[in-house]
């Protein structure tokens, strides 16, 4: 059964390979205007706690699951791109969500991606669950759902959680402190320990003297990548701390380093 909720859930799933007959980049201004529309109030209805409203939006066969799948907790919401299929009556949209999560340095916000099913019913648009594939490629690896056996419900398929995947890529430590006086570097490792590779980028403010600078961009399973950071002192001092966000990605989850002086 929890195969059939990854949609739904904040799990980023890899896209299954399509033939380009079946995905439409472009779908005519009135259909995406209604879709958006749709997919806008089925969220912000979420994030206002209000999931009877939600349930409106909802095809009939698809209520069950939806009251019993968790919930995204949405500080903030927005939808990034839609993918159209069979002749824009059915839709993937793909969605970032600013929540909070635990690890073992404490609270991180994160963002994670939502993918929502979407298909036209009578004129308008509602939230469904796909069939399940025999294959699900995830960056857990293939997820199966293999044959039931006889006269015996098959177990469930477990994803897994927001804060497992978080537990499994890990930053030697997230705060570093340089020096105002000299030259001074430090370096944070970071560890992938998921079954599958991801990709790492750095974002910071740009201050004269600091710099912060990856050893690798692509990590394998079970691979480190280190991250440099290092101050020359400069005429122009830092005004306060410099933060610096390690991206992880297909995750989308930001992992922040904050950067002291004295």
């Amino acid at each position: 059964m929890l195969l059939r909720f990854a949609s739904f859930l904040c799990v980023p799933l890899a896209l299954a390979a399509q033939p380009n007959s079946e995905l439409f980049t472009k779908a005519p201004p009135a259909v995406e205007e209604a879709l958006r529309t749709r997919v806008t109030a089925f969220y912000e209805a979420q994030m206002a706690g209000k999931f009877r409203q939600a349930d409106q939006y909802v095809a009939e066969e698809a209520k069950d699951a939806f009251y019993g799948a968790e919930k995204p907790n949405c500080k903030a919401w927005k939808l990034e791109k839609i993918l159209w299929e069979e002749g824009y009556t059915k839709a993937r949209a793909f969605s970032t969500c600013d929540t909070t999560l635990m690890n073992i340095t404490g609270p991180m916000n994160v963002k994670m991606p939502l993918i929502s099913h979407w298909k036209l019913v009578d004129g308008q648009w509602f939230w469904y669950l796909p069939p399940s594939p025999p294959v699900r490629i995830t960056p857990f690896g293939e997820m199966r759902a293999g044959p039931p056996a006889k006269d015996a419900t098959p177990p469930p398929v477990r994803m897994p959680t927001p804060e497992e995947i978080v537990s499994q890529l890990k930053l030697s430590k997230n705060s570093v402190t340089l020096s105002l006086a000299r030259e001074s570097a430090d370096e944070v490792v970071f560890t992938n320990s998921t079954p599958g590779n991801v990709h790492l980028s750095l974002d910071y403010r740009s201050w004269p003297g600091f710099s912060a600078v990856l050893d690798k961009g692509e990590l394998k399973a079970g691979e480190s990548a280190k991250i440099l950071l290092k101050y020359t002192p400069s005429a122009q001092k830092p005004a306060g701390n410099i933060k610096v966000s390690l991206r992880v990605d297909p995750f989308t989850l930001a992992m922040p380093i904050e950067v002291s002086f004295r």
